[in-house]
């Protein structure tokens, strides 16, 4: 597909699942629509926002909520606000082509976004450079940021080394990791770059010494190549103006290798009788031994993919141009999570449209295409499928079920979802587990449980458009629920300490600080039931303190907060008066005048002998010097002055 600057295209990112994880089940293309694909069928959704980018990057969690999108220039939040470290002017390029945006390994919150940059605009002669950077969604409230020093360029802007069709990911032979695979522009060498936990791990880039027959005359135009790798990632096709010997239109197909990041084994898929010059879309059969090839007008299929021959031919035209009525303009060709493959395209009968591959696994007619599943856009030119850069499943062609936890506690509820082999339709069922089967629905791709305690077995059978129904097993676990009483809220004098927490509480204990900080010396004991906070360590300038308490069993968690309030000391200082010495034996009143709000408590130190005061419960209380005080057997006397404020909380002070 040639750029164009009245194509408004977001395009989606990569995502990834395994069997233990859908991620990215919705398609978000712009202009506040979508596609959802958690139910297997899919459904338009909107988000209620309106935003526009040409050749963007976006991705969402496995629920089809926004996480955040990349336009080339700015870095937005699911709230559609540039990040703090992504605002306009972010980069100083003058246009981003292939965008890819995906998890980093191991993680739970980074996110990792490869584009091609277009340095010099949008001249005949582009430049581009690979780059990427990072963003962790956790930072900004859960609203994400880019992380500071993050950007990275892998291949400088160089005619010689950049890379035209980027970017291609495939699975590593571990199963966590995966290779990022660039093509270059122009040159005979593919570029793969190990992606780990620790993001590009530039330790393992590798070249693979493989031909590529790049025409000359489209040097620059990195939009109009593509790559697609297999789900089981050991094949990869390269989509493009490409030209057989004959003229023909052809695409290249290529053995890579999930352990060394190579590419081997070059062959050419001829397109017979094309009406148009380029194939610039291309997707994998689920099973990986079928591969689908757009023209603009057209789909083709091809199923010798294993052949050893350098040359492959299409025996199948599914999709084909009727001038008349449908003037097809394919745009977008992609597997999605239930294993079929969507396509979209552009009419002036039907506007813009989607249709489907049901089977793709099948060959000739019994794969069953549907030209029109869904009008996406009515009547209306140019809003356009996104068209993703790559899309890896792991075994999207078996039947997968799936619990969002393995453990629940007794009276919890959880998603129970089912996805994959074409499936459109499921029915659940309880094999084994004590009681009732707990389930909101015996039918749907997604449903909710919630058993008794024990060991759960379900079984999901989904039946689909071609073949047999396929049936998968998600286990589940229900536990006694623990409980997590942090007791009452607690005030304390500062200096003082005082007990949190109940004896109701149950389970293994782990108290933590609201907002997130240290616990440090405030408590005594984080992990036990009952601990003792500590005001003396507290911040002098911190009056509250709130505590959660999280009590676990078998992976079951319960919480529950208490707050602790420090009450500051009444001042004391010089409240006693100063010191003073008299040889008369007249009364001498001690104190200051009273504060309001304080009561007052007078004793003799050492304490047990007589006072020797009046009214030692006041403020200024009057003191009578007793024999035989004289002058020359003078006599020393000791007061304690304690004074205690409202909230019972005391300071005292001396005076002689």
């Amino acid at each position: 597909m040639m750029r164009s600057k009245l194509a408004i295209i977001l395009f989606f990112s990569y995502f990834f699942v395994n069997a233990q994880k859908k991620e990215g089940a919705w398609w978000y293309y712009g202009e506040n629509a979508g596609l959802n694909f958690n139910s297997s069928i899919p459904q338009p959704v909107f988000d209620g926002k309106t935003f526009y980018a040409l050749f963007a990057g976006t991705i969402s969690d496995e629920k089809g909520n926004l996480l955040f999108y990349f336009d080339g220039d700015t870095v937005y939040n699911r709230s559609h606000q540039p990040m703090p470290n992504g605002k306009p002017g972010f980069l100083s390029n003058t246009g981003t082509d292939k965008i890819l945006i995906t998890k980093i390994p191991r993680s739970q919150t980074k996110y990792i976004v490869f584009f091609l940059n277009r340095n010099d605009g949008f001249s005949l002669a582009n430049k581009y450079s690979l780059e990427y950077f990072i963003v962790d969604i956790s930072l900004e409230q859960g609203m994400g940021d880019v992380l500071p020093n993050s950007l990275v360029s892998l291949i400088p802007a160089n005619q010689n080394s950049s890379c035209a069709a980027v970017l291609g990911l495939a699975d590593h032979v571990n199963g966590n990791d995966y290779w990022l695979i660039c093509a270059p522009k122009p040159g005979n060498s593919f570029r793969s770059y190990l992606i780990d936990s620790n993001g590009v791990n530039n330790n393992q880039f590798v070249s693979s010494n493989v031909v590529v027959n790049l025409p000359s005359s489209s040097i620059g135009a990195g939009s109009n190549y593509g790559i697609k790798t297999s789900p089981n990632s050991e094949l990869l096709a390269l989509t493009g103006p490409f030209q057989s010997s004959t003229g023909i239109p052809s695409v290249e197909l290529f053995s890579f290798n999930r352990t060394s990041g190579l590419l081997s084994n070059k062959r050419e898929i001829l397109v017979p009788n094309p009406i148009g010059s380029s194939i610039f879309h291309s997707a994998f059969s689920s099973n990986s031994q079928v591969l689908y090839l757009s023209y603009e007008t057209g789909v083709f299929q091809f199923n010798q993919l294993g052949s050893s021959s350098s040359i492959i031919n299409s025996t199948q035209v599914l999709v084909k141009q009727n001038p008349l009525a449908l003037q097809l303009n394919i745009s977008g060709f992609q597997i999605a999570l239930n294993g079929k493959i969507y396509y979209s395209y552009n009419s002036n009968q039907y506007g813009s449209s989607i249709g489907v591959i049901n089977c793709p696994n099948s060959l000739g007619v019994s794969c069953q295409v549907t030209d029109t599943i869904l009008s996406v856009f009515p009547g209306t030119n140019g809003k356009l499928f996104p068209v993703l850069n790559q899309t890896l499943f792991v075994n999207a062609n078996i039947l997968q079920a799936q619990a969002d936890k393995d453990t629940i506690c007794l009276g919890d509820s959880i998603n129970l979802s089912a996805f994959g082999a074409g499936a459109d339709a499921f029915q659940w069922v309880k094999i084994s587990g004590p009681g009732p089967s707990g389930l909101s629905a015996t039918s749907g791709g997604l449903i909710k449980a919630s058993p008794q305690v024990g060991t759960h077995v379900y079984r999901a059978v989904g039946f689909k458009t071609c073949g047999a129904p396929d049936t998968a097993t998600v286990r589940l676990v229900v536990v006694p629920s623990p409980v997590a009483n942090a007791g009452p809220n607690q005030t304390v004098c500062r200096g003082d300490t005082v007990q949190i927490g109940s004896t109701v509480s149950t389970g293994t204990y782990r108290w933590a600080r609201l907002p997130a900080a240290p616990v440090g010396n405030l408590l005594n004991d984080s992990t036990v039931q009952r601990p003792f906070f500590r005001s003396a360590f507290a911040n002098p300038a911190q009056n509250q303190f709130n505590f959660v308490l999280q009590s676990r069993n078998a992976g079951c968690t319960r919480t529950d907060t208490v707050t602790v309030n420090i009450n500051n000391l009444p001042t004391a200082f010089s409240l006693a008066g100063p010191d003073t010495t008299k040889c008369e034996t007249s009364p001498i009143q001690l104190g200051t005048a009273p504060v309001p709000n304080l009561s007052y408590a007078w004793a003799l130190i050492p304490t047990g002998l007589p006072t020797s005061l009046q009214n030692p419960t006041t403020a200024q209380p009057l003191f009578t010097l007793v024999p035989p005080a004289t002058a020359t057997n003078p006599q020393t006397f000791t007061y304690r002055l304690q004074v205690t404020d409202s909230n019972s909380c005391r300071n005292a002070d001396t005076v002689q």
